[in-house]
């Protein structure tokens, strides 16, 4: 419910930019030069490959170890967390993706 995102003076709200900012920055960190964007929304982040072929076999990878992004036009990956995603789980989601970018 909508209550429940606002109530707490909108700590969740607050808690979902904080730690959309940290995955994009991580993101960043992690980045091989494969991925060509990484940008946020809060929580709605997005990164873009160089090549389609990058992207599908990135997903694929990620799939393959419980990380369920969605793709988004030809080359992006699009990671929606939940509000209350922590950052271990964050740092579980870039640190596979730092392991699959070596093998593209």
């Amino acid at each position: 419910k909508l209550e429940a995102i606002l109530e707490n003076d909108g700590a969740l709200m607050k808690h979902a930019k904080k730690m959309g900012n940290y995955f994009k920055k991580e993101l960043k960190n992690a980045n091989n030069g494969n991925m060509t964007r990484i940008d946020n929304l809060g929580l709605l982040v997005v990164t873009d490959f160089e090549t389609p072929e990058m992207r599908d076999k990135a997903y694929e990878k990620l799939v393959e170890k419980g990380i369920l992004p969605l793709t988004v036009g030809l080359k992006g990956i699009r990671w929606i967390p939940s509000l209350d995603v922590t950052k271990d789980e964050i740092n579980y989601a870039v640190k596979s993706l730092g392991e699959v970018l070596k093998k593209l």
